[in-house]
C-alpha cells in the first residue's frame, strides 16, 4: 500500500521559526497531517491535525475531499469533530509568559487542531482514493505572495492497511547557528511488514502546482542554513534527510526566518 503525505517539503514538514530567543511574524496555515485506520473493508476513521498560527485568521471547521477517479465527495468537519486543540508554541511555563494562542502577551503562537472523520467507500467500485486539505492560505515564508494550502494522502480501499501516523510534536522554533536535527517520529502499530522511506518534495498549493520560491530557495534548500545555496554539502553544511529514517538535519544561519 502506498501512503504520501505533503505539506512543506518533508512528508508533512511543518512551519519552521528560526530565532535566537525571538521570533519572526506568520499568518495563516502552518502545517497538517493526515492518517487514516481501517475498521473494515473500505470502511475508515480518518485523523486530520492542522497547525495554525495564532496571529492568523481563526479557524473553527475544515473541509475535507475525497476523490477517485471522477467520483469526488467533501465531508465538512466543525467543532463537533475536533477532538482537541493545543497551544503547541512550546514555551517554557517557568518563562511566565502565554503565547497568542492563550491570549498572553508573547507576541507569537501555534496552534494544533485535531479532527476526526469516517468515511464508508464499500459502494465504489475503484480501488485508489485521495483525501485532500485545500485551502487558503499557506505562511508566507519564502514565498512573497500568499498561496494556497494543499495536502493530501492516498489509499487503495481494496487492500486492508492503515496508514502510518506521526507520533512526535511539531517543533516550531529552532535555534540559531546551533546544528537541527527533526525527526517526526513516523510509526504503524496497526499493520505488519510495511515499509517507509522518505524524499523531500515541493510544497503544494494545488495537486499538481508547486509554491513559488525566491531567490535560490528551493524544496531542496528551504531556508538559510550553512552551506546555501549548495544543499549538498556533507554535514554539517547543506540541508539533508535521510531516506531511511526521515532525519532531516542542517544548521540555521539567519535569525527571524519564516519557512511556510
Amino acid at each position: 500500500m502506498k501512503f504520501m503525505f505533503f505539506t512543506p517539503a518533508i512528508l508533512v514538514l511543518p512551519l519552521l521559526i528560526l530565532l535566537s530567543l525571538q521570533s519572526a511574524s506568520a499568518t495563516h496555515l502552518a502545517g497538517a497531517r493526515f492518517n487514516a485506520v481501517q475498521m473494515d473493508t473500505g470502511k475508515y476513521v480518518v485523523y486530520f491535525k492542522f497547525i495554525r498560527d495564532c496571529n492568523g485568521i481563526k479557524q473553527d471547521s475544515v473541509s475535507i475531499d475525497y476523490t477517485s477517479g471522477s467520483t469526488s465527495f467533501s465531508h465538512t468537519l466543525d467543532s463537533l469533530h475536533r477532538i482537541s486543540v493545543r497551544d503547541i508554541t512550546g514555551l517554557n511555563p517557568s518563562c511566565g509568559v502565554l503565547s497568542r494562542c492563550a491570549g498572553g502577551t508573547y507576541p507569537y503562537g501555534m496552534e494544533e487542531q485535531l479532527y476526526v472523520d469516517t468515511v464508508d467507500l464499500t459502494s465504489y467500485s475503484t480501488c485508489e482514493w485521495q483525501i485532500t486539505y485545500h485551502a487558503c492560505c499557506r505562511n508566507l515564508g519564502m514565498q512573497s505572495n500568499p498561496v494556497d494550502f494543499y495536502n493530501y494522502m492516498t489509499i487503495n480501499k481494496c487492500v486492508y492497511n492503515s496508514t502510518p501516523f506521526f507520533a512526535h510534536d511539531v517543533r516550531n522554533f529552532l535555534a540559531y547557528n546551533v546544528d537541527a536535527k527533526l525527526s517526526y517520529g513516523v510509526m504503524d502499530t496497526m499493520d505488519q511488514g510495511d515499509s517507509f522511506s522518505y524524499e523531500l518534495v515541493p510544497a503544494l498549493q494545488g495537486l499538481t502546482t508547486s509554491i513559488p520560491y525566491q531567490g535560490y530557495f528551493t524544496y531542496r534548500m528551504p531556508l538559510s542554513c550553512w552551506g546555501y545555496p549548495n544543499y549538498s554539502l556533507p554535514q554539517p553544511q547543506g540541508f539533508h534527510i535521510n531516506y531511511r529514517t526521515g532525519i532531516v538535519e542542517f544548521r540555521p544561519i539567519q535569525l527571524n526566518q519564516v519557512v511556510g
